[in-house]
């Protein structure tokens, strides 16, 4: 009996309780010739018959009774103990924290959010606002449970990064002041004559483009640099120069031709936003769940 499986003992005492085979079947998730199988090892195991089939169902012998009065007390007190895990779960309790910049928090997180809420009205939501290394730092330390960025910066190897959007960035200008370009194929160098509008080095998108201009041998010189996306859209549609512009985001400035790209003699690569995740919360249904909702699966 030493080497008796739990799991045995937990069919024994389902077929107990319900009397019936197919009920514990159904409660237990498994099938029921699992079930009688179940039975039978373990009487073998323990060298007694556990029960007796009538019309009316499984009844127990009176060594099942012994059982089960034995089962009785550690099973119920594993059941209640689940009851209370699943308690200090419940949504009300629930706080999930994000991480992101500004212009991702807006463009990635706002609608995939309001869905989400929509079917989980209890959750509560912490969102801190930080450059990528920093909340990357604490994701590591358990102070966050997903960041969003759009770059892989190198961390622990405990955190995982997920694409959930691919971006395609272009040079972007007014039609209205910049229209005469429309078919000119610009060079690196020659795109830097012109009055560029850009982010401020620190962002990540900046970083991105940078690399660009450096594989063309160009260092840039930014007419204005700006500490976010947001701005670099509001100056270019001012026509205030040509902006470095994700353009998944201005579908309707394109359609109407109040923007337009600049055609370019080198490739600007598309990149990916991701979402990071610790390695631990891998398995989490929820944190999951909205995964889904960022990468627009749900």
């Amino acid at each position: 009996m030493e080497n008796v499986n739990f799991e045995l003992y937990k069919v024994f005492y389902y077929v107990a309780k319900h009397k019936n085979l197919t009920r514990a079947a159904e409660e237990l998730f498994i099938s029921q010739p699992a079930i009688t199988q179940s039975i039978k090892k373990l009487e073998e195991q323990i060298g007694y018959t556990l029960f007796y089939r009538t019309k009316h169902g499984m009844n127990l012998t009176k060594e099942g009774e012994i059982l089960l009065d034995y089962l009785k007390v550690p099973i119920e007190c594993l059941q209640s103990g689940k009851r209370k895990i699943e308690e200090l779960f419940e949504e009300k309790n629930i706080i999930i924290r994000f991480g992101g910049g500004t212009t991702v928090l807006q463009h990635n997180l706002l609608g995939p959010l309001q869905k989400f809420r929509s079917h989980h009205t209890q959750i509560q939501f912490l969102i801190k606002h930080d450059i990528s290394k920093k909340l990357l730092e604490m994701l590591v330390n358990d102070q966050l449970d997903l960041v969003i960025l759009t770059s892989l910066v190198p961390t622990s190897e405990d955190i995982l990064f997920i694409p959930i959007e691919e971006m395609h960035d272009r040079f972007v200008a007014s039609m209205q002041e910049f229209g005469d370009f429309k078919n000119k194929i610009f060079s690196m160098k020659e795109l830097n004559t012109l009055p560029l509008i850009l982010q401020e080095s620190s962002s990540s998108t900046r970083a991105f483009l940078d690399g660009i201009a450096s594989n063309e041998r160009v260092i840039l010189n930014a007419t204005y640099e700006l500490v976010s996306y947001g701005l670099v859209l509001e100056f270019v549609k001012a026509g205030l120069g040509v902006g470095f512009i994700n353009t998944n985001r201005i579908d309707k400035e394109i359609k109407s031709k109040t923007l337009f790209e600049l055609k370019t003699d080198f490739e600007i690569p598309s990149r990916h936003v991701y979402v990071a995740i610790h390695k631990k919360n891998a398995n989490n249904k929820l944190l999951q769940e909205f995964i889904r909702y960022l990468k627009k699966e749900s």
